[in-house]
């Protein structure tokens, strides 16, 4: 498999396993919007299709559909808004948006 760069989509990112089955070892988490490269590809014993990764702090077996090919032209000028609650402390995600030259 050629070396593949794909993006983190997953609501909640994706969940890194030691190997292809969702019962493998849990190794972490990658946090959503990171942009992992595709190491290798298979299809798990359930016909889940999985993707060995390399991320930032980790390698290991992700879902493929939780992963966007990643376009390197959008992704350089993506913008990410937040919105943070003091006090009780809320974190919320909003949409991501293209800045400018974005499609």
């Amino acid at each position: 498999m050629a070396q593949q760069l794909y993006t983190v989509t997953g609501k909640h990112g994706a969940v890194v396993r030691a190997g292809p089955e969702t019962s493998s070892a849990l190794v972490g988490t990658v946090p959503v919007l990171e942009v992992v490269k595709a190491l290798e590809a298979t299809t798990n014993s359930k016909g889940v299709e999985r993707l060995k990764i390399e991320g930032a702090a980790m390698t290991g077996w992700v879902s493929r559909r939780l992963l966007e090919k990643a376009d390197a032209k959008k992704s350089k000028d993506l913008k990410i808004a937040v919105e943070w609650k003091d006090g009780d402390t809320t974190l919320k995600r909003l949409p991501p948006q293209a800045g400018p030259g974005g499609a």
